[in-house]
């Protein structure tokens, strides 16, 4: 839920957009809060780090202040984060970097694919962690989902 006053949000939409395409945070939302609240940014000024961590939480998830490039945090409008919503927008492929040949998967590539993993789990185990599966897919198999 966000409890915070409009005016917070509108000092953090100054602030975010005013971070040159350069200028990056560290790409988990603790440390982010953490280089945030030594900033003394003053929208920022007598919030707990738990308070900071939720802002960033915000900003990244509901807000779109924040995305991500890299694994680092941005202002939404450098991120891959938007990058990606505007691909979506016009049911496009998102490329992640210049030059990058990985086909999109079909349904009957990533059947094939998915066959392969299972059939490659060391014994004992029959699961593949979900989180894991679109980097699976990308450095075994050149294809993107």
């Amino acid at each position: 839920d966000d409890v915070y006053p409009p005016a917070l949000w509108e000092l953090a939409q100054v602030y975010f957009a005013g971070m040159d395409g350069k200028a990056v945070l560290p790409g988990g939302r603790y440390a982010c809060a953490q280089v945030l609240a030594s900033r003394q940014v003053p929208f920022l000024r007598g919030r707990s780090l738990g308070q900071v961590c939720h802002i960033v939480q915000l900003a990244i998830s509901e807000k779109k202040l924040l995305g991500y490039r890299s694994g680092s945090i941005v202002a939404y409008a450098c991120s891959q984060s938007k990058a990606k919503a505007v691909c979506a927008e016009r049911q496009r492929p998102f490329a992640a970097q210049a030059g990058d040949n990985c086909a999109v998967a079909t349904w009957a590539i990533v059947s094939a694919c998915l066959r392969v993993l299972i059939g490659t789990l060391p014994d004992g185990s029959n699961t593949i962690p979900l989180s894991n599966i679109k980097r699976l897919f990308r450095t075994r198999f050149q294809v993107d989902l």
